[in-house]
């Protein structure tokens, strides 16, 4: 689409008053403009998305969901002006904020203490205010962070949510990544219940993204980085970032601290509201607290070498590398439910939930099903180990994430993600205690691609020479 015919499409929206100036560069399959209103003197930006984004019944969701991003008012939120359709193709109009976007004051480095509170302080004022109104944000990004005045404002509020919405799928999960160029979750600052499209997904998925963004700061790279997207989901799924406080030993602890919590896996571990955050950033004990680094392991980190090495020992041909562990991929029971220490158990009872699957071609997505049935049937085929079907698999899933997984007489769940990477297979996998939530083994394994079979036994050897330990 041709300059000339943005402006025209622009015009018939909003009137003969506007004049197309330029293109923004980064809106993916939308077409971004800045527009000036020569009769208010003043300068709009005009997102155009492709009709494929709404249609039908669709387009009514949508628009539902924009009434709601309409009435975002906040200092530190860049609000939509007006929404519509022109010749079928769905428009938004927000103000244009002079200023660069994070990423752009990234691409020159690391911020330094102050500007990096300052604009933390911005974004989680921001999230405060949407959070409090239901509005999830599914995007918190550097290049939704817009620096102006010394000041940070958080852009593209709500529109995630309402093109989710339009879809009618609650989830923003893998195989949604970006649509008509507004991104639904982008990899490197994705929550690992994001990535696995947890039906459960709430507010605390922005607060791990604001983790990745405060760490990127701080440091001058996000806490994980791979070279294709596969790689960056098994990463925010498994593995432990390294402790900001190496990355970055001028930082005062207590903040390092406290966006290490951002990123733990599991949401009940993270802080549970952005005005938490915010009034974290209040305290001088937190922005200019102590320095160094500690002898003991990070919050909310359990080191698992023990498990890892027996796993290692077990594994054949199948490369294990130790991960460290946070919380579940799907849910820990919820803040509330009982969390005692796991009773003792004659037999072990076991459910292998549906492992996801995290590439990005769909017809490969059968070895996610064939990893579940596989690892399901060789933990069966031994005594010692109760296994549940896999019929049963999805109701007790159900239970699990609403924090009754105690009531179903099982003592631990498997849970996990796969994906192909060319003619290998990467699963990260996660055996997890059903009374505390805690995990008692966790590995990033591979095989050859066309060894399910093989994967499958030797994982299941891996976790049952972990349920025969004693739990500490």
């Amino acid at each position: 689409m041709s300059l000339a015919d943005l402006e025209d499409l622009v015009r018939s929206a909003l009137g003969a008053d506007y004049a197309v100036e330029r293109e923004l560069t980064g809106g993916g399959l939308a077409k971004v403009v800045v527009a000036l209103d020569t009769r208010l003197a003043r300068r709009v930006v005009v997102k155009i998305l492709p009709r494929t984004v709404v249609s039908g019944e669709a387009a009514d969701r949508f628009r539902r969901e924009i009434q709601f991003a309409l009435q975002m008012q906040h200092p530190h939120i860049v609000p939509i002006l007006s929404a519509g359709e022109v010749g079928g193709l769905p428009y938004l109009v927000m103000p244009f904020v002079e200023g660069d976007s994070l990423r752009a004051r990234l691409a020159t480095g690391a911020l330094d203490l102050a500007e990096t509170i300052r604009t933390l302080r911005g974004v989680t004022l921001a999230l405060a205010f949407a959070h409090a109104r239901g509005v999830v944000h599914r995007d918190i990004k550097p290049d939704n962070v817009l620096l102006s005045g010394g000041s940070a404002v958080v852009t593209d509020f709500g529109i995630a949510k309402a093109l989710v919405h339009a879809r009618g799928d609650e989830s923003c999960g893998l195989g949604t990544l970006t649509m008509a160029g507004t991104s639904l979750g982008t990899p490197t600052y994705m929550a690992p219940e994001q990535i696995v499209a947890d039906p459960l997904v709430d507010h605390r998925a922005d607060l791990y993204s604001v983790g990745v963004l405060a760490y990127e700061m701080l440091a001058g790279v996000p806490p994980f980085t791979g070279h294709s997207i596969p790689q960056l989901f098994a990463a925010h799924l498994a593995e432990v970032p390294q402790p900001l406080w190496e990355r970055c030993p001028e930082a005062p602890r207590p903040l390092a601290d406290l966006i290490m919590r951002c990123l733990e896996k599991d949401p009940d571990r993270r802080p549970q509201a952005a005005a938490e955050i915010v009034a974290a950033l209040d305290r001088p004990d937190v922005t200019s607290g102590s320095h160094g680094t500690p002898d003991a392991a990070a919050p909310g980190v359990r080191p698992r070498r023990r498990a890892l090495l027996a796993a290692a020992a077990v594994a054949g041909t199948l490369a294990v590398a130790a991960v460290g562990v946070g919380g579940p991929f799907f849910r820990s029971p919820r803040a509330g439910a009982a969390a005692t220490p796991a009773a003792a158990h004659p037999v072990p009872s076991v459910v292998v939930l549906p492992i996801a699957y995290v590439g990005r071609d769909s017809a490969e997505a059968f070895v996610a099903s064939a990893l579940t049935e596989g690892v399901t049937t060789s933990l069966g085929m031994q005594g010692g180990i109760r296994v549940a079907s896999r019929t049963q698999a999805a109701e007790l899933q159900r239970k699990i994430i609403k924090g009754e997984g105690a009531a179903t007489g099982l003592t631990d769940y498997v849970e996990g993600a796969v994906y192909r990477d060319g003619d290998s297979l990467r699963a990260a996998l996660r055996l997890v205690g059903i009374r505390d939530g805690m995990s008692r083994w966790s590995a990033v394994m591979h095989a050859a691609a066309d060894r399910v079979d093989v994967a499958s036994a030797e994982a299941a050897a891996a976790i049952r020479v972990e349920l025969a330990r004693e739990v500490p």
